[in-house]
């Protein structure tokens, strides 16, 4: 019965428990009956888990392992043992010894998914949840923000990229639970499109996660900086003082960079040492011609203001300048 598993229902739908292993072994009980069956009503101590998976649900191929860990709840489980009891009463007995058994796992958190994994005491989420195309050059590609368990000592974070030439840099590289770090790229040049994936490895002790993000390089240069600057100059001139710490004109924004390569509507994005901020403007003749940005403090995960004119056109030949303020985006563009 040691080496049993159990199918259990959880949270997030069938799961598995796995064996107990090596170095605690279940210590039953014996029953003096004369069938002398022996009865597990607890396990004394609990197994050190090591070489363990877990596969989150969301996201792309966020995969993690844990190693020898005790949860508080666990350390406080005692063991113990059942006298003589007589045949008739070992079903009764086992079956309360399972619901014992469960309760105690369900109460430490320790549940795995059908391919034998376990939960950890972190996750690393990401945003956007979709990269567009990325045209070569030193390019922004995601944000990641670590959530979970606020245990002592921070998060190192390492990137890679399947894509032969690309660098990859995460900044921060080391963040406490809620923090953000962005994740960019240097793009090689390519006379084709070709999709890549970047690997952001997250790790803490013996934890570790992994979170894969998606996106194509594309031939192409920075060719529209200069419609850039000028919009984002109106919407400067207009919100100097809604944004403390934002920069009064376009020359102080730095790092400026087209994201997203999409049709319709351009995407492009700055960064100070506080911010980010993101400018949009619709390729289309007034009065349907609008642009919207947005701020995105640099130490969270999303932008927490956003700003809108009603045509771009109109306020860069001079005409009425109407800037309102919007509710922000979600999440950023890249």
């Amino acid at each position: 019965m040691a080496q049993a598993g159990h199918k259990l229902a959880g949270p997030s739908g069938v799961l598995q428990r796995r064996a107990w292993g090596e170095p605690h072994e279940a210590q039953p009980s014996r029953v003096a009956a004369a069938d002398d069956v022996p009865v597990l009503v607890s396990l004394r101590g609990v197994p050190a888990w090591s070489g363990m998976s877990s596969r989150y649900p969301g996201g792309s191929g966020r995969t993690a392992t844990r190693q020898g860990a005790y949860g508080p709840r666990c350390r406080r489980a005692g063991a113990r043992r059942v006298g003589q009891v007589g045949s008739g009463s070992i079903r009764r007995v086992m079956v309360a010894a399972v619901l014992v058994l469960v309760g105690g796992l369900a109460g430490c958190g320790w549940w795995q998914s059908d391919d034998g994994d376990d939960a950890i005491s972190f996750e690393v989420v990401r945003s956007p949840e979709f990269v567009n195309r990325l045209i070569p050059g030193e390019r922004p590609l995601a944000l990641v923000e670590v959530r979970g368990d606020a245990q002592p000592g921070p998060v190192e974070l390492v990137a890679t990229s399947s894509l032969d030439g690309m660098t990859v840099r995460v900044g921060p590289s080391s963040i406490a639970v809620g923090g953000v770090a962005e994740v960019w790229v240097e793009v090689p040049e390519v006379d084709q499109d070709v999709p890549f994936t970047v690997t952001v490895v997250a790790s803490r002790g013996a934890e570790e996660v992994s979170l894969a993000i998606d996106a194509t390089a594309v031939p192409g240069v920075d060719d529209v900086a200069d419609t850039a600057g000028q919009i984002v100059q109106v919407f400067l001139d207009t919100m100097a003082t809604e944004v403390p710490g934002l920069p009064a004109t376009a020359d102080d924004l730095m790092g400026g960079t087209p994201v997203a390569g999409l049709l319709v509507v351009t995407h492009y994005v700055w960064f100070t040492p506080e911010y980010e901020v993101g400018l949009a403007w619709h390729i289309m003749v007034a009065p349907d011609d609008f642009a919207e940005l947005y701020v995105r403090p640099r130490t969270v995960l999303a932008p927490t203001r956003a700003f809108r004119i009603g045509s771009w056109s109109t306020a860069l030949a001079g005409g009425p300048v109407d800037v309102r303020e919007i509710d922000p985006p979600a999440e950023v563009t890249r």
